[in-house]
């Protein structure tokens, strides 16, 4: 094992011990045995199983990232494998969930996400951490950053054990979560238009949403334990709530909600949190309420999402995790952050290590990252007038999970995502995913303005997208083939072409609901829109029929509106 004196120089130092600087520290050992690790932690381990840190819930890319880093065989045992996400739409006073429209899956799928303690996860990292080679020192209070210019080392100056230290080092890496210690020194930050706050708590206590009803039927429409082991979504205009299990035995709750139409104030303590349930969510809250003497802790913020003029530099600094950027909890991105961020921070690194030149990678890496954050955030900021919408939100849950696995998932799953040379031939498709995806947002939000639905008990099976299902199978497990650049480009245009196919099957199931229909069966994709006296200006009409059968019956299975 390669140790590191105290007062001495360090390949890279990492400000922070939690889930983005241990699993960077793991990754940068692994990537180049060579590289000396310190990582700076506050805190000091072990930390306690359901430790109080948001993102306790992980999705394709998250999870296998953790995979990569821990194996498949850590996460079965240790924490809960995920059964995707479920939501419960609004209906009457939310005091009966088997009158709710339920949407969600009946099978695990393919490619595995987890439900995570975070101590219990972040003391593994830790001590794998250890094991890879990384120094790893607890209790460690970081007082100044000096970045130096030119090839000179950096200098972190911490307290350690009541004595001044000061450690050199070649990179310095900032994942202090919210702290963002760089991102504040460097004035960095930049304020996100995006304005939802969140409350959230956890109580030492099981919550199995199928235990809400003693209806059998209800009960039935989901594999046992299924209902359990999902992240579960409590919709309604302006918010959702959150329920996740946590292997530990306790669950997490919290309240995410949009200024517009709920008050920060009316929620940001436990009992007003649990006032505001009463009025918006009774038979959740009849449950906290019974469970409120096993309550662990509370947290909330008012404005949570914030982005970054830069994350990456070629002056041998990085942001990663929340130290960076935050968009919003909701599908839990922020894991897959972690992952692309570190990949791209552990390429950067290793390029320098090894005398390459480095500087043209970071500012594709920092480019390509903050790209990402600006492609997702018109998604959060148009999803909040739509939540309590149900047909428009199954459609929107769809959406976003077509265009995630589709490219970033692929990308990220087949390694590309962080490679400059592959990326760079990519920039016609990612434009191209970009415009389908700002289409696709502003036709369901519209939708959901305009559409009027009558509440409905029912199920809604997201695992009935079964071309994503098998796009996943592809993705994963013994399936899984080894592309070149070619395959892998080829890949993404066959799911480019899904993407064009989904949208206009949206657009034709949409306008006609409203009664607007063109009646032309050549649409164009990219000129899709609820406006009329915008066809013919955009070209809406096109010269080909893009339509794909295995597209249009998997939307058939989730459009339930007549």
């Amino acid at each position: 094992m390669n140790s590191i004196k105290e007062n001495e120089r360090a390949d890279v130092i990492v400000l922070g011990g939690g889930l983005a600087g241990l699993t960077l520290a793991i990754q940068l050992r692994q990537a180049r045995p060579d590289t000396s690790v310190v990582v700076l932690e506050r805190g000091r381990p072990p930390f306690p199983d359901a430790a109080f840190k948001i993102g306790e819930s992980t999705v394709e890319i998250g999870g296998q990232y953790l995979v990569r880093l821990l194996g498949e065989d850590y996460l079965e045992r240790h924490q809960i494998r995920k059964s995707g996400p479920r939501f419960y739409f609004p209906s009457q006073r939310n005091e009966d969930i088997t009158t709710r429209l339920e949407y969600g899956t009946t099978d695990f799928l393919p490619i595995h996400s987890y439900q995570i303690d975070r101590g219990r996860l972040e003391n593994e990292l830790w001590a794998r951490a250890r094991e890879h080679g990384a120094d790893v020192r607890e209790a460690c209070k970081v007082l100044e950053v000096t970045l130096a210019e030119g090839d000179a080392l950096h200098e972190v100056a911490y307290e350690r054990g009541g004595e001044r230290r000061v450690l050199q080092g070649r990179w310095v890496v900032d994942a202090t979560g919210r702290a963002g210690l760089l991102k504040r020194k460097l004035g960095l930050e930049r304020p996100s238009p995006h304005k939802a706050g969140a409350a959230w708590w956890r109580i030492q206590a099981k919550t199995d949403v199928n235990t809400w009803s003693s209806s059998e039927q209800w009960r039935g429409l989901a594999p046992n334990g299924h209902r359990y082991r999902a992240t579960s979504h409590l919709m309604g205009d302006g918010y959702w709530v959150w329920i996740i299990p946590l292997p530990s035995g306790g669950s997490s709750f919290g309240i995410v909600a949009h200024p517009d139409y709920h008050r920060f104030n009316d929620y940001r303590t436990f009992d007003r949190a649990l006032n505001w349930l009463r009025q918006h969510e009774p038979q959740c809250a009849q449950v906290i309420e019974s469970q409120r003497h096993q309550l662990l802790d509370f947290a909330a913020i008012r404005h949570y999402s914030y982005g970054a003029e830069r994350v990456f530099s070629p002056q041998r600094w990085a942001l990663v995790g929340e130290a960076g950027v935050f968009i919003d909890p909701f599908l839990s991105p922020g894991t897959d952050f972690i992952a692309i961020g570190n990949t791209m921070v552990t390429t950067m690194v290793c390029k320098q290590l090894d005398g390459e030149p480095y500087a043209h990678y970071v500012e594709f890496a920092n480019a390509t990252y903050l790209q990402l954050y600006q492609l997702l955030l018109p998604w959060f900021e148009a999803l909040y007038p739509t939540l309590g919408r149900k047909q428009a939100m199954v459609l929107w849950v769809a959406w976003y999970f077509a265009m995630y696995m589709s490219i970033p998932a692929t990308l990220f799953l087949h390694d590309r995502i962080a490679n400059m040379e592959f990326m760079s031939t990519m920039q016609g498709e990612i434009g191209r995913l970009a415009q389908l995806a700002a289409r696709g947002i502003a036709l369901l939000k519209e939708f959901g303005d305009r559409f009027d639905e009558p509440d409905a008990a029912r199920f809604v099976n997201l695992s009935a997208l079964e071309h994503l299902i098998a796009l996943q199978r592809e993705l994963c497990g013994a399936n899984a083939e080894k592309l070149d650049d070619e395959g892998v480009r080829a890949l993404v245009h066959r799911n480019l072409e899904m993407l064009e196919a989904t949208l206009i099957e949206y657009f034709d199931r949409i306008a006609a609901a409203l009664e607007i229909h063109p009646g032309t069966r050549n649409i164009n994709p990219y000129a899709v829109s609820l406006d009329p006296e915008r066809w013919a200006e955009d070209g809406l009409e096109h010269t080909h029929d893009a339509r794909r059968e295995d597209v249009a019956s998997s939307i058939r299975a989730l459009w339930y509106s007549s």
